[in-house]
Order: structure tokens, then C-alpha cells, then sequence
């Protein structure tokens, strides 16, 4: 059975091979946009992997989760920024 943090996790590879491919087909304001969607659901996995991890013992400590959480959050802005961006052919 998956729980929420596995459903999470799918969705977060889609949305980032889903980028990717966008990418490679020139379309880069949309690959940015979903980059953005899958780095802000990556920062809600990391915010329940805190929660995990103080409900559980052993693996990784909480400390590693709130670290994901804030470099998830950085990438979401910055990719949400640059799709607002004019896009410059250089």
C-alpha cells in the first residue's frame, strides 16, 4: 500500500521528467512552471518527512528533512521567478 509521502514522490518524478522532456522541445516557460510545481510538492514531502521522523525512530533525524525542506523551497521560488521572466534569446 503507498502511503502519502510515495504518492508524493511519484508525482514529483513526473513533474521532473515531464520538465525535462519539455526542455528538450524548446519549451522552456512551461518547463520552468513545472519545475516549480514539482520542487513546491518536493518541499511538502519534505515537510512531512519532518513529521515522520519525529514520530519514528532511526533513519534520517529531523534536521536532514527541515534541510531538504528549505533547499526545496529555494528551487520553487527560483524556477517560479524565472518562468515570470521574459524570455532573452541570446
Amino acid at each position: 500500500m503507498l502511503d502519502t509521502r510515495s504518492v508524493l514522490a511519484i508525482g514529483i518524478v513526473l513533474l521532473f521528467a515531464t520538465a525535462l522532456v519539455l526542455v528538450r522541445f524548446d519549451r522552456r516557460v512551461l518547463s520552468h512552471w513545472l519545475l516549480a510545481a514539482g520542487f513546491s510538492v518536493a518541499t511538502l514531502w519534505s515537510i512531512l518527512g519532518v513529521a515522520w521522523a519525529q514520530s519514528r525512530s532511526g533513519g534520517p533525524p529531523p534536521k536532514f528533512y527541515l534541510m531538504l525542506t528549505t533547499a526545496a523551497g529555494a528551487a520553487a521560488i527560483y524556477f517560479a521567478r524565472l518562468a515570470r521572466t521574459p524570455e532573452r534569446r541570446v
